[in-house]
């Protein structure tokens, strides 16, 4: 039986696979959620092409940066696009990596807003995915330990920094 965070978290991660159209709008989001880490970026905007590049780059590799990114995440079907697990393809942690890496060798356009957006995705999705107490031990993440209501917790900060 599913929580209500873990409803909502799935929800929120679907509405951002939906509107994966083209371009997303990442200036609120990066400003109040990266604040710290932007590394004076200018975020504009964040290219669902840009993941298509990636994909149709390594497609045929043997060793892949992208690794996880398939065609059915990309081009989900209308019933597909109710599946977390594919979005989850899209979102994960090497996604970022294959594209700074890729985006500067293939120049890609806005690689690194991409690859921003998706990293404050992935870091929200730890936050709020938290279905045990030790995992964050676990899996040594401090994101996915329990969120904790001090205002010196980082992802309490980083929360926090999200709403506007």
């Amino acid at each position: 039986m599913e929580t209500i965070s873990e409803k909502s978290s799935e929800d929120c991660i679907k509405n951002v696979e939906d509107n994966n159209d083209n371009i997303v709008s990442v200036d609120n989001i990066i400003d109040g959620c990266n604040s710290k880490s932007n590394n004076n970026i200018d975020f504009n905007t964040a290219s669902f092409k840009t993941l298509k590049l990636l994909y149709e780059i390594e497609k045929n590799s043997i060793i892949k940066y992208g690794y996880n990114l398939s065609l059915k995440a990309l081009e989900p079907s209308n019933l597909e696009k109710q599946n977390v697990k594919l979005v989850l393809k899209i979102f994960n942690k090497f996604i970022p990596e294959g594209l700074m890496k890729q985006g500067e060798k293939f120049q890609f356009p806005n690689y690194k807003e991409t690859a921003e957006y998706i990293k404050i995705i992935n870091r929200w999705w730890d936050i709020v995915n938290v279905k045990t107490p030790f995992i964050g031990i676990r899996e040594n993440n401090v994101y996915k330990k329990p969120l904790t209501s001090s205002e010196t917790d980082e992802r309490y900060k980083f929360l926090d920094g999200c709403l506007y």
